[in-house]
């Protein structure tokens, strides 16, 4: 093997699969430089435990992945860095991404998969690709019932066929896997001047400094308990079974999860009035009709449904992607630090933002998900959660500069009991006090959000269930009592539709188009807050390896970051020194502070404290 010469060198690997903490590993590297030229490492795979057997180039390409003087560019390299690492090499130097780099550059692309971005932008054709798929299922197809483990969705989830390549004619999966690395050094020489010429070079290289910290948040992982798991798992399957058995009592063979079935057999059958219609016109079947409808069979479907959701989303999934790691079992989530258009991180295997706290949520039978969820022993967590970070940066000088809604944040008060004085409801929040309720509070703050995320009346009139003339009342309400949101929305939205798209303060550009330029605010916001705790993620991790202290990040929820400490480390001084770090950020929009909430773990995730320092 001789891996091409350079100093700037794509890379990528083939893989057994997706999952590294299940076993899955690389058994082809491919290699291109800057003048094209190009190398294909591959090892076996034995068929029967689908182990790859590393071969005598392992000592060449651990020496150039760990050599620091090369570039090496990647497409997604955190998963390619992941796999190096499981055969026990650390990849070392600077790393490029052209995912990171085409998301910075356009935020709003349908995909940031490599091969239909090479295909727009470099105008290389995807028949590699398909004509890889097609010889692999040809060849699955051959060796069934051979013996031969061939992977299944159940094994190695939706992209299962790709967890199979090692199963195609060697040479299409060679022309296939070089290919890619082509592609990603012809990306790459592309966005790297681009990012440049539109002024985004430092935004693109946050996200990369932030690619280290969301490796290391993933590698770190999250312990759950699997006694509890075991009996959630035990509890809901019973639900399961018992409420089947009664449904089908009342109405033999009804499906709970038919749509179809539960419209004919309410709305048809009993007669019920439909409450929502989906839409495409047809009644809703959801949990709020469900509920409304007043017949044992509604509250037994939504029984049924929340245990099969809490087996099949929740606690049987955690179980499923567990690994045991000294004794305990750990997590290991897949984040996504570009997911949505406006830079926000997501989450999959398993999705920890996904996981409700059973005691803010509002559906009617709320699943314990956080319980599973528990500090190593000897350490603690402490989640530091943003103060409604998104209302206080729309009310900044530096986006809407509504400066009545940012005194209210700055004095500390309430903003929605706040908000509704301003709105003429004082006799309504007074009314609600007296009969010990919050409706005229929780329909405010509905509204403000609804109001971040562009709502107009027809969706505030959902979200908060009230009829449209008082949804449009509403916000014509807020409108005139702070017009200087109304008037930031509106000049956004027409430079938007002006220029296609718009620089946010901190540097990342939201494009937009004319249909859609009405987003454009939302974008700003949302995008905002995101970049926000990127810095915050970065900094704090920075300050923890610097101070040496046993204390790392662990996960990002929404505006939250999660950090399991341990004991002895658990300073007053450490906490104050992390709430500093995250509050600071405020000055790039004018403001003293953004405020940070404090809750401790000590058990496990939904018992939350709070902490004053």
């Amino acid at each position: 093997m001789n891996i091409p010469k350079g100093n700037l060198i794509a890379v990528d690997c083939e893989t057994t699969g997706l999952n590294p903490w299940k076993g899955d590993r690389p058994f082809m590297f491919t290699f291109c430089n800057e003048e094209g030229e190009t190398e294909c490492l591959r090892w076996e795979v034995n068929p029967k435990n689908r182990q790859v057997i590393v071969g005598k180039e392992y000592g060449e390409l651990k020496k150039f992945l760990e050599n620091p003087t090369i570039t090496k560019i990647y497409h997604n390299a955190k998963f390619d860095i992941r796999m190096a690492s499981k055969i026990g090499i650390k990849v070392a130097g600077l790393v490029e991404d052209t995912m990171f780099a085409m998301h910075v550059l356009r935020n709003d692309e349908p995909t940031l998969a490599l091969k239909p971005i090479a295909e727009k932008y470099a105008n290389i054709s995807q028949e590699d690709e398909e004509l890889l798929i097609e010889a692999t299922r040809k060849r699955r197809r051959e060796l069934k019932g051979t013996g031969i483990l061939i992977a299944t969705e159940e094994t190695h989830g939706k992209d299962f066929i790709h967890a199979d390549y090692w199963l195609a004619p060697p040479e299409l999966c060679k022309t296939y896997a070089v290919q890619d690395v082509i592609r990603t050094m012809t990306l790459w020489l592309l966005f790297r001047e681009k990012l440049k010429e539109e002024g985004l070079w430092e935004v693109y290289r946050e996200e990369i400094r932030l690619l280290k910290v969301t490796y290391a948040m993933e590698e770190r992982g999250v312990r759950v308990d699997p006694v509890v798991l075991e009996s959630e798992i035990k509890r809901n399957t019973k639900i399961v079974n018992e409420s089947g058995e009664r449904i089908d009592m009342v109405c033999f063979g009804l499906n709970p999860n038919s749509h179809k079935q539960l419209s004919k057999y309410l709305f048809q059958d009993k007669k019920y009035t439909p409450t929502l219609m989906t839409d495409a016109g047809n009644p809703s079947t959801c949990t709020e009709v469900l509920m409304s409808i007043e017949d044992p069979i509604c509250k037994l479907i939504v029984e049924h449904k929340t245990a099969e959701k809490a087996l099949n989303g929740f606690f049987g999934r955690f179980k499923k992607l567990m690994v045991e790691e000294n004794g305990l079992q750990i997590l290991h989530p897949d984040f996504h630090q570009i997911g949505p258009v406006t830079g926000r991180y997501s989450c999959r295997e398993p999705n920890l933002q996904n996981v409700a706290d059973p005691y803010g949520t509002r559906a009617p039978i709320p699943i314990p998900a956080r319980m599973a969820f528990v500090p190593r022993p000897g350490y603690v967590w402490y989640h530091f959660d943003y103060k409604q970070m998104e209302l206080w940066l729309f009310s900044s000088p530096v986006l809407a500069n509504e400066e009545k809604m940012l005194s209210v944040l700055l004095s500390g008060k309430d903003l929605p009991s706040e908000v509704a004085i301003e709105m003429g409801w004082k006799d309504k929040l007074e009314e609600d006090k007296r009969n010990n309720r919050g409706v005229t509070r929780i329909r405010v703050k509905l509204m403000l959000y609804g109001i971040v995320y562009g709502i107009g009346p027809t969706g505030l009139s959902l979200l908060n269930k009230i009829p449209y003339q008082e949804a449009w009342n509403d916000l014509n309400t807020f409108k005139a009592r702070y017009p200087n949101i109304d008037n930031y929305m509106q000049k956004s939205i027409r430079q938007a539709s002006h220029y296609g798209f718009i620089r946010a303060p901190l540097g990342r550009i939201y494009r937009a188009n004319p249909n859609t330029a009405y987003k454009i605010a939302n974008h700003l916001v949302q995008g905002s807050s995101a970049h926000v705790l990127k810095k915050a993620m970065i900094d704090t991790h920075d300050y923890l390896r610097k101070s040496g202290k046993d204390a790392h990040l662990i996960m990002t929820i929404h505006d939250e970051l999660a950090f399991e400490i341990n004991k002895r480390h658990e300073t007053i001084g450490l906490i104050r020194d992390l709430k500093n770090i995250m509050e600071s950020y405020g000055k790039y929009f004018k403001i003293p502070r953004l405020p940070v909430d404090i809750e401790r773990v000590r058990t496990n995730w939904m018992e939350k404290e709070e902490v004053e320092v």
